[in-house]
């Protein structure tokens, strides 16, 4: 029987809480967490005990990263032996936030570059800095104002040429807990379509093909979303999303 660690405090999340309360009674319902971080699940675990709640009583996490990592894996290997050349857009501390390091996509197999010219996509999982990982890395207040001064041509340039468009965190803005809101790679999505870009790749909910689950059979699939990248866990109260799906437990 799994069960919250403590009595949850009165905060944003109290009605959450109160739902898994309600479900510990039966031992036919299981919990999944779907993210849209841009960090992996094994990252993204580490922070649900900052919620009062035990990783080992969930069984399957799936964030976006997860999601845009099988995609970059997919695209490695078709590539091989070459290596396919990445124009990278990310946040400036990826230790804080969980993301993957330049020296990660290097060893996944991958160059880090300048310019879409010479990229085969744009992978984007922060609003920071782009062309993380290069010499030219320029720093960007994107994320608190939404400026285009940086990613403007980029993704101009990117259109342009279709070069693929590779997205690690669909949310357009976040709401920390003081109300504050910040922007993420989401916005990048319209403004690359704007520019008349077609080849478009953006992982996480709402999308289709979320592997929330498998070889499990419950009677019930409680999913809680969160978006981890900020830190904060009341952001996205709005996207809790309760019973998912029914059925007899075999």
């Amino acid at each position: 029987m799994w069960r919250l660690q403590a009595p949850a405090p009165k905060t944003a999340m109290s009605p959450s809480f109160a739902a898994v309360e309600q479900c510990q009674w039966s031992s036919t319902v299981a919990l999944a967490i779907v993210s849209n971080s841009p960090c992996e699940a094994q990252k993204a675990q580490s922070r649900v005990e900052d919620l009062g709640l035990r990783p080992e009583d969930f069984v399957s996490f799936v964030t976006s990263g997860d999601l845009a990592k099988r995609h970059l894996q997919l695209l490695i290997s078709e590539a091989a032996p070459a290596r396919l050349r990445c124009l990278f857009i990310s946040h400036e501390d990826h230790l804080q936030r969980g993301t993957w390091s330049p020296e990660e996509l290097r060893i996944m197999g991958l160059e880090l570059v300048a310019s879409a010219q010479d990229a085969d996509f744009i992978l984007a999982n922060g609003v920071q800095v782009c062309n993380k990982g290069t010499l030219s890395e320029q720093r960007s207040t994107f994320e608190s104002d939404a400026s285009w001064e940086v990613f403007g041509s980029v993704l101009q340039q990117a259109a342009e040429l279709q070069r693929p468009l590779i997205i690690a965190n669909p949310d357009c803005v976040v709401h920390r807990a003081d109300g504050t809101a910040f922007n993420c790679p989401g916005c990048f999505a319209k403004k690359y379509t704007a520019f008349g870009g077609s080849r478009l790749f953006v992982f996480g909910k709402p999308g289709r093909g979320l592997p929330l689950v498998t070889s499990f059979h419950r009677a019930v699939f409680f999913v809680w979303v969160l978006s981890f990248s900020s830190g904060n866990p009341k952001q996205h109260v709005s996207d809790l999303f309760f019973f998912l799906w029914a059925g007899k437990t075999k």
